[in-house]
């Protein structure tokens, strides 16, 4: 079974919602599957910086970093906001009997769905187009 860990979004200020995350609200923590022990984000000092203050930056590893990301990050967008990048895997993490372990029992695990209907979400209000 993959393990889990938690992962957030984290600003000093707000951000506008993107299609993968527009059904979290601003520093909650989920948990999905990480299905990797190699690879990490890996960028200098200068791309980090721009990524912070562009608010690019969508998901971070919290409490532990599994693969030793630079500034823990799990996710970034790109500038348009339209496409986001991550390492965990949510589509593991969508249906009852096969996320990870939460409190409410084994596999009960949802967090991932969010990703999804956030897609759906922003298309519908789009009238279909991205």
């Amino acid at each position: 079974m993959a393990r889990s860990f938690c992962i957030h979004e984290k600003h000093d200020r707000p951000v506008r919602r993107r299609q993968g995350r527009r059904d979290f609200e601003q520093g909650q923590t989920i948990t999905v599957p990480l299905k990797n022990q190699d690879g990490q984000y890996v960028a200098d000092e200068t791309t980090l910086d721009a990524l912070e203050a562009e608010g690019r930056v969508v998901f971070r590893y919290q409490g532990w970093n599994p693969n030793g990301s630079r500034r823990d990050i799990a996710g970034i967008a790109n500038p348009a906001g339209n496409v986001v990048g991550l390492m965990p895997h949510p589509e593991h993490a969508v249906e009852t009997g096969f996320g990870p372990d939460t409190a409410a029992g084994p596999r009960s695990g949802v967090d991932g769905l969010g990703f999804f209907t956030s897609v759906l979400t922003t298309l519908a209000s789009r009238g279909g187009h991205a």
